[in-house]
């Protein structure tokens, strides 16, 4: 038969693993959630196809690339659409836009960008 102290022993380490388990699985949540961010800026480039842009946070400066092929846009409080921003002629800059970025990985994979929405400033 077990005595108390053994029963005692057994439930903290019970518990002690249910904590450990629920902080690990916690953890490793956080750590996978996608991350979102407005960015703002001036284009460096667009692509022929108009998929595709360079963003700098000042006219002229340097910066990211993104995709932005299948993105929700909208010229300046303008309604949205799904098809093509057309401020953003092909192989054009300087356009100030505002992108809503999605940051996410697959698992065990490397952190990717994905542009939600393009919002034309000017």
């Amino acid at each position: 038969m077990k005595t108390n102290r053994q029963w005692n022993l057994l439930a903290v380490a019970f518990l002690v693993g249910i904590a450990l388990g629920a902080g690990i699985t916690w953890a490793i949540g956080v750590s996978s959630r996608p991350q979102f961010e407005i960015v703002e800026g001036y284009t460096t480039n667009v692509d022929a196809d108009g998929e595709a842009i360079g963003l700098a946070p000042e006219p002229g400066g340097r910066g990211a690339g993104y995709q932005i092929a299948g993105a929700w846009w909208r010229e300046k409080d303008g309604p949205w659409h799904t098809h093509g921003p057309t401020c953003l002629g092909p192989l054009t800059n300087g356009q100030k836009v505002r992108l809503g970025v999605v940051q996410f990985a697959a698992s065990d994979g490397p952190r990717a960008n994905a542009v939600v929405w393009l919002e034309c400033l000017e």
